[in-house]
């Protein structure tokens, strides 16, 4: 692992530090945007036992894409919401492969927790939160009586349970 070392005062070595590790594959994609975001600081590549001396590199040199996508706060590749090294907005995760991007809502099947898109049940088309559904797949019909305890408020079924039902005139 490469570690870039951020350092408030300029020095190699200080409490005041913020740490950030990288993996080494990713590092020499990555480094280019760090300037745009560190303006000012020091940059300083922290190696391992089994690699050679830390170098210490001018955050002067190092350069974010142009045209980063609308939602990036520095990026590597333009116009792409996979590419930012921060978001303006809100971070989400991708759905079928490692990873993040930005967005400025959070898509339908994740719900917004602080700064950060997190996926809702499978049961949900949409949530509020984890296991709370908006609205649900398919025909299935949502339990919305949050003023009742005795029932499932936020769930998805297939049918109402007794004692409820199902009202299709007020999406009419």
């Amino acid at each position: 692992m490469l570690s870039v070392v951020v350092d408030r005062n300029k020095s190699v070595l200080n409490s005041d530090m913020i740490r950030c590790t990288l993996p080494r594959r990713f590092a020499d994609r990555h480094l280019s945007g760090l300037k745009s975001l560190l303006h000012g600081f020091s940059l300083h590549l922290v190696g391992t036992v089994s690699e050679e001396p830390p170098q210490t590199l001018s955050v002067g040199d190092l350069r974010s894409v142009q045209n980063c996508h609308p939602e990036c706060q520095g990026c590597s590749e333009q116009q792409s919401a996979t590419s930012c090294f921060a978001c303006k907005h809100l971070t989400q995760t991708l759905r079928n492969r490692a990873g993040f991007k930005c967005v400025s809502r959070c898509e339908d099947g994740f719900y917004v927790d602080g700064d950060k898109c997190k996926v809702c049940s499978a049961h949900c088309k949409t949530c509020t939160k984890a296991e709370v559904c908006a609205t649900c797949p398919g025909a299935q019909l949502l339990i919305d009586v949050d003023h009742y305890g005795h029932f499932d408020h936020g769930q998805c079924v297939e049918k109402c349970p007794a004692g409820l039902i199902a009202d299709f005139f007020q999406f009419i």
